[in-house]
């Protein structure tokens, strides 16, 4: 493995309210670090410790691009519109490395959708789901784990835990709306809600600390790690749900759709923009987390998790068959323990470097 040679192409850091965080690109950074290959980009990218200038990905300006095997850039700068980051050759066709986007961006039809990636090899894909149609270049991803997420939550013994359910997020979502609702009516009597907010300024922080909450763009808060591995259950829905009809487009076909889903006579069947920080976060803290069922709404990742036993799907037409599952606390325990253990086998960043490296 010490012959591999990776590169990335980074959106620079920016301030904490325009960071650019580019989270999947970490992740398989700090896979290939673990597996002793270098990784080396067009700017330093993701330092590690406060005062020091130990970079993650550390820049190098290459002679040649084709003296690398697998050249590796995300949606983050299309976000930014940023393109000029990018050199004019990246999609040649007589390059000799393999060329991987990472399509991370929020809604439906995402930057990798656009032609000009068809002519990369492998478009990693996050909020994959299986009742759209996508190019054949697109493999499904996710947000997953990074070092980061194993050293700040830890998980406290079950006993100890706090019976409440983490459910609070930055940003209001169709889902999240409509669990709330659920949640309610059904799941805050049996375990009352936690909705405390995170405030970096009143909390004492370390010089790190504050590396991370501003190279992030805001999303470090080592208060929110520490209760999540204090709290027994998260929710971590998020997405837009939709069914065949107003997923196919058409102004007669979206409101026919929308009519359908709301009388009942046609039900949702499919969610998009469904992951988030969030779902690893508590997988990782060995939290019983929440979520709709992946099966049944074509939520795609590359090893799904099981309901009942990695996590607990949401039943929107039937809560009760949730509620069921709640009731058994020894159960709710044991999902906690069971989707950490199956979040750090299969998404911890080596695991996921190598499955990279398996799928090319």
């Amino acid at each position: 493995m010490d012959q591999l040679k990776v590169y990335f192409y980074c959106y620079p850091h920016g301030p904490a309210e325009k960071a650019g965080y580019e989270h999947q690109l970490v992740a398989l950074a700090e896979g290939f670090e673990a597996m002793g290959v270098p990784p080396l980009g067009n700017v330093n990218y993701w330092l590690k410790q406060a005062d020091s200038m130990d970079f993650l990905i550390k820049e190098h300006t290459p002679d040649d691009l084709n003296s690398f095997d697998l050249v590796i850039f995300s949606s983050t700068i299309y976000n930014y519109k940023r393109t000029d980051l990018l050199p004019s050759n990246l999609f040649a066709t007589d390059r000799s490395y393999k060329l991987i986007f990472v399509d991370s961006s929020d809604g439906l039809m995402t930057p990798g959708f656009d032609q000009q990636f068809r002519a990369v090899d492998y478009v990693l894909k996050t909020h994959y789901c299986n009742f759209y149609d996508h190019p054949s270049n697109f493999v499904p991803w996710q947000f997953g784990i990074t070092n980061r997420f194993i050293e700040y939550t830890s998980p406290s013994p079950y006993a100890e835990r706090v019976p409440q359910l983490i459910s609070i997020f930055r940003v209001d979502h169709q889902l999240r709306g409509m669990v709330e609702q659920l949640a309610n009516q059904h799941f805050y009597q049996l375990y009352p809600q936690n909705s405390d907010r995170d405030s970096f300024d009143d909390m004492p922080y370390t010089a790190t600390d504050k590396l991370y909450w501003e190279q992030t763009g805001r999303r470090h808060y080592p208060s929110y790690y520490k209760r999540l591995g204090e709290h027994l259950l998260v929710n971590a829905v998020g997405g837009y749900l939709q069914n065949r009809l107003n997923a196919s487009g058409g102004f007669l076909n979206r409101a026919l759709g929308k009519i359908g889903a709301r009388t009942g006579l046609l039900a949702y069947d499919r969610l998009f923009q469904f992951d988030s920080p969030r779902f690893w976060e508590s997988l990782v803290a060995g939290c019983c987390t929440l979520h709709i069922d992946f099966e049944q709404y074509g939520m795609q990742l590359p090893v799904v998790p099981e309901n009942g036993k990695h996590y607990i799907a949401i039943d929107l037409q039937k809560p009760e068959k949730t509620v069921k599952l709640l009731k058994d606390k020894a159960l709710v325990e044991q999902i906690g323990a069971q989707g950490r253990d199956w979040a750090l086998k299969h998404y911890a960043p080596r695991a996921v470097t190598e499955r990279l490296i398996s799928i090319l």
